[in-house]
């Protein structure tokens, strides 16, 4: 972090949430909003004695995740060697998933508390397919202080195992304990997604109308057009990426650069304009979409004029 000055808005947000919560404060001003009514992390409190000692901050939270990241690598290992009977192939399991690109990239790139999640809930599972679910358990609940949404994820854990392990010998104490699960993941999400993120920022949680404005304006009107119209669900999922497409017929270069974002070499700033409402025109949602600028103008102003080597131009700065 400190020899290639890495940079993440979203490790600015949790950096400053975090000193602001150790000092019982709460609203920040990288979002413009309380840090509760961000996300929902509990697991936040874990950092705050490092930051009561000066020993918080970027560094220590990327140390962290890529702890977390990288101990995830054991249960991968536990539960590929137990299905396979074969230590070895647990071992392949284990490196296959530290090698995994896009788990070295979220090290890298960011921070988020989130990403702490996947060791617990490997871990989880490993615990109740053993049927040791007092650890179980402490592992649901160390995955559910992450993130509040982290909640689905968790009814979704006692589904699949209540069908994993529908052939036990003691089935119905298990489906029990997968019931438990399920509940336990819904009144979570109820609690922490529902109430106190809505109670400390006074509206959804953002990223409900940020993934799914286009099915509603809040979380019910979202999972009822959902329920209502499988048809808009199934269309929008197997919809071709309608940039991706423009691109491909100007013969431009579709690899993807930071952030995940199409790193085409275009022609020139108009022409990133052109591509975007072109794609958007395809898409159906022309009239939904305005452009608006924020250029780092001052990054390319010299001697009394702006200069863009890209485009072999030079503006005034009443052009």
């Amino acid at each position: 972090h400190r020899n290639y000055g890495t940079w993440s808005y979203d490790m600015g947000i949790y950096d400053q949430g975090i000193w602001l919560i150790s000092r019982g404060e709460q609203f920040m001003s990288v979002r413009g909003m309380n840090f509760w009514g961000h996300h929902f992390n509990l697991i936040a409190y874990l950092f705050v004695p490092f930051y009561w000692f000066g020993l918080g901050g970027p560094e220590l939270l990327y140390v962290v995740q890529a702890i977390a990241l990288a101990w995830a690598a054991f249960p991968i290992y536990l539960i590929a060697r137990d299905k396979f009977a074969k230590p070895w192939i647990g071992l392949l399991f284990a490196l296959v998933y530290l090698m995994y690109a896009p788990v070295q990239w979220i090290s890298w790139a960011m921070f988020h508390p989130e990403a702490l999640v996947i060791a617990p809930f490997l871990y989880a599972w490993w615990f109740a397919t053993k049927e040791r679910w007092g650890w179980f358990l402490a592992m649901v609940l160390l995955a559910l202080s992450t993130r509040e949404d982290v909640a689905l994820a968790v009814m979704m854990l006692g589904v699949v195992l209540a069908i994993y392990m529908r052939t036990a010998p003691n089935y119905r104490r298990i489906l029990w304990r997968c019931a438990g699960t399920f509940v336990l993941g819904a009144v979570w999400y109820l609690v922490a997604g529902r109430l106190l993120v809505l109670f400390n920022d006074g509206k959804e949680p953002f990223y409900i109308t940020y993934f799914y404005g286009n099915y509603g304006d809040t979380g019910p009107e979202v999972v009822e057009t959902m329920l209502l119209h499988p048809d808009r669900v199934m269309s929008d999922a197997v919809q071709p990426d309608r940039l991706k497409a423009v691109l491909h017929e100007c013969g431009l270069s579709t690899a993807v650069g930071d952030e995940g974002g199409f790193a085409p070499d275009l022609e020139s700033t108009e022409q990133a304009i052109e591509v975007i409402l072109e794609a958007a025109e395809r898409a159906g949602h022309r009239e939904n979409v305005a452009i608006a600028l924020d250029p780092a103008a001052s990054e390319v102003f010299r001697e009394g004029a702006y200069h863009l080597p890209g485009e072999g131009r030079t503006l005034e700065p009443a052009e």
